[in-house]
């Protein structure tokens, strides 16, 4: 068993703090805002509750257990101290905030895996390697996705719809990935090995099942007249469809230029499974099981929502960054991001998670490469 720091109040925080507690783990949990989460810093406990949909092997449907965390706390440095394994399973766009108050208190030896990462694992690298006495043997690694399709659906209980099947991890530098998933296997029994960060991060689904319906459904999703438009449902006809699939091939040929090998996670096996050859993140039939759960109405209630902040600005525009160093054509990624900029009136491609953001645009292909491998002793 681990002794496991999670961080953070997301929806991903709920679950895997009831989720590593049900396992028997020890779990310090970090929430941000005394507010947001009197109830379990009150209760110092957490209900799991299990979808009645719930289509799985990990979990029995409906069923509801209540949890003792070791500690919930609002007071970053006493949830990392000891672990063994500190999880972030919250949005990217909380990265930077987060990363320099959590690389001070990171300790000798820790496993931190960021889900999802969007290549953030290189960014609390940078952070760590910054303090004046940086804590020794410390690895960063990330997931493409969170381990669940989950919502918080009390104020002190997670309601987990499905569970990730294969749950790649990639660790950077990628010689690390070995000690990150040794860990990480012990917490979830979906993971499997990614070359490195940059391969776990090129496999995120989002630029797909979120930015796409949501750049060709804004002026539905900004119209007064239409109610309960929710794009995962209602969004997805023929057209979007082609658009999103057309990323998508384009986001394969991205890794496949890279030399990353199969599952590419391509998203017919999301929408149409019939047809695919591979597997999902959360097993057959996903989007079925996602569409009838009770806990998901989430959708964009204006363009101004995670939907383009985080998949548009971090996840897409790094997937267009990463295509102009390969030179591989990347026309709808480029024009997702180059919509979404006009609608926004945000420079993403300036301002979003670029290789010149990352510092890495100026490496030659090889040394880009060694850097993904190795990491930068710059």
């Amino acid at each position: 068993m681990h002794t496991v720091a999670v961080i953070g109040g997301s929806n991903g925080g709920y679950a895997a703090a009831a989720d590593f507690a049900e396992q028997g783990h020890t779990v310090q949990w970090y929430v941000r805002s005394p507010d947001n989460h009197a109830a379990v810093l009150d209760s110092q406990s957490v209900t799991l509750a299990v979808s009645p949909r719930y289509e799985g092997t990990r979990r029995t449907a409906d069923d509801r257990t209540t949890v003792s965390l070791s500690t919930v706390t609002t007071d970053l440095a006493e949830a990392v101290s000891g672990a063994d394994a500190v999880v972030v399973p919250l949005p990217t766009t909380a990265q930077r905030g987060l990363f320099s108050d959590l690389a001070p208190v990171l300790e000798d030896d820790q496993v931190v895996l960021l889900c999802p990462g969007n290549f953030g694992s290189y960014l609390l690298r940078q952070s760590i390697d910054e303090l004046d006495d940086p804590p020794e043997n410390v690895t960063v690694a990330e997931t493409p996705t969170l381990p669940y399709v989950t919502r918080r659906s009390d104020d002190a209980e997670s309601t987990i719809n499905l569970d990730a099947v294969a749950l790649p991890i990639g660790a950077y530098p990628g010689d690390e990935t070995d000690r990150a998933l040794a860990v990480v296997e012990g917490l979830y029994e979906s993971a499997i090995p990614a070359e490195n960060a940059l391969d776990s991060a090129l496999n995120n689904s989002n630029s797909c099942v979120n930015a796409v319906p949501t750049v060709l459904n804004a002026g539905a999703i900004e119209s007064d007249e239409i109610e309960s438009f929710n794009i995962h449902r209602h969004g997805i006809g023929d057209g979007v469809y082609n658009a999103l699939m057309s990323l998508d091939e384009e986001r394969v040929r991205i890794r496949e230029e890279l030399g990353y090998d199969e599952p590419h996670f391509t998203q017919d096996e999301y929408y149409r499974p019939g047809e695919a050859d591979g597997g999902h993140f959360y097993g057959e039939n996903a989007r079925k099981a996602l569409m009838s759960a009770d806990t998901f109405s989430e959708d964009p209630p204006s363009l101004d929502d995670r939907y383009v902040h985080e998949d548009i600005s971090i996840a897409t525009v790094l997937l267009a960054s990463v295509g102009e160093f390969l030179d591989v054509e990347t026309a709808t990624i480029d024009s997702i991001v180059h919509i979404a900029e006009s609608l926004m009136d945000e420079e993403y491609s300036e301002t979003g998670r670029t290789l010149e953001q990352l510092g890495l645009a100026d490496l030659s292909r090889g040394e880009f490469e060694r850097v993904l491998a190795e990491g930068d002793e710059q």
